[in-house]
């Protein structure tokens, strides 16, 4: 039996389809590592954005942190708020000429109302504050505006930048506590004098709680009550203070790290280090003790000059002499207010 060999034709035809597949798969292979260089091209635009973004959050954090330092802690409000674009007194501009928005718009909307009177408590305690209770809390709602990067396509075929503006919405919280009534049971604050005096503290003095020292640089001999627990401020020179507990050992002060503490301004600036200004002080009548008191109609307000009397319990003959004689019972209109008493008695 003879069988039919294989025609030359049929040998080309075999390796024609080889050489097809083959191509096939080098196409692809060339098409896939042209996308990959595409996408690698591509990364280090993607890798700059993400760079950007971080550092357009940084900002708009850094900014309304020290609007709230600066504004929000003594300020009795802001009728307008505050808007931040860093590019919004460049001279730099766009393609078309337009002065070019910043990575970083940062907005506050109006508020009022001293935060240290604010009477909305925070849900949380954090045990590793130095306040050591539950503060109240100022809120102010901030808007951040950032770039988001996308990709278009032109009519050409070429792939491009699209930035779109995408805005976060913050909270800033100004927390504010009262110093009686958290834990600390005795405070050692800095003098605000012109010429500062030292806050000595002498005698048999013993603390069944925490002590808080402001000038912790002063001399050992200048400090002498104990207490169970002691922290005190940092501050540029060494401490010089040697505390002790209930029994006279020596004590370790707190080694937790210090966060910002303000009591109010001080000669109209926002003091961060112990100065305590709450008696009568115009420019932070949240935390003036007189200020809140005149601005209550009840109050009787007088100078020692002028004479004034009456019928609660309040006389003064305007001759420097003042008489406050409050009593309670049927007999009497009213209870004796709150009373202001400006000099010359």
């Amino acid at each position: 039996m003879r069988t039919r060999p294989f025609t030359r034709k049929q040998h080309s035809g075999s390796v024609m389809v080889i050489a097809l597949v083959v191509i096939g798969f080098v196409t692809v292979g060339f098409s896939a590592w042209v996308g990959l260089l595409a996408q690698r091209g591509r990364s280090a635009e993607v890798e700059e954005h993400a760079t950007r973004r971080r550092v357009s959050a940084y900002n708009s954090r850094a900014v309304i942190r020290e609007y709230a330092l600066e504004r929000m802690i003594t300020s009795s409000g802001d009728a307008s708020g505050v808007t931040f674009d860093p590019f919004a007194s460049s001279s730099e501009v766009d393609d078309n000429g337009n002065l070019k928005e910043g990575w970083t718009v940062t907005t506050t909307g109006a508020w009022s109302g001293y935060p240290m009177e604010s009477s909305t408590r925070l849900a949380g305690l954090n045990g590793f504050s130095p306040t050591w209770d539950y503060p109240y809390s100022k809120v102010v709602d901030v808007t951040a505006v950032t770039k988001a990067l996308g990709f278009v396509t032109n009519q050409a075929g070429r792939v491009g930048q699209s930035l779109t503006n995408i805005s976060s919405y913050l909270k800033v919280y100004v927390r504010s506590r009262c110093p009686v009534l958290g834990g600390d049971l005795l405070i050692v604050h800095r003098s605000k004098l012109s010429t500062p005096v030292e806050p000595v503290v002498s005698g048999n003095i013993s603390v069944s709680g925490r002590a808080m020292h402001f000038v912790p640089e002063l001399a050992d001999t200048k400090y002498t009550a104990r207490s169970a627990r002691f922290i005190a401020r940092p501050g540029a020179s060494p401490m010089a203070l040697r505390p002790r507990d209930l029994n006279g050992n020596g004590i370790p002060s707190s080694n937790l790290a210090w966060t910002p503490i303000t009591f109010g301004s001080v000669g109209g600036v926002t003091d961060l280090t112990g100065k305590l200004n709450i008696i009568d002080d115009s420019t932070n009548g949240g935390n003036s003790l007189r200020q809140k008191l005149a601005s209550s109609a009840a109050t009787i307000q007088n100078g020692g000059g002028t004479p004034l009397t009456d019928p609660r319990g309040y006389s003064n003959n305007g001759l420097g002499t003042v008489t406050v004689t409050p009593c309670i019972g049927p007999s009497n209109p009213a209870d004796l207010p709150s009373v202001v008493i400006d000099g010359e008695i």
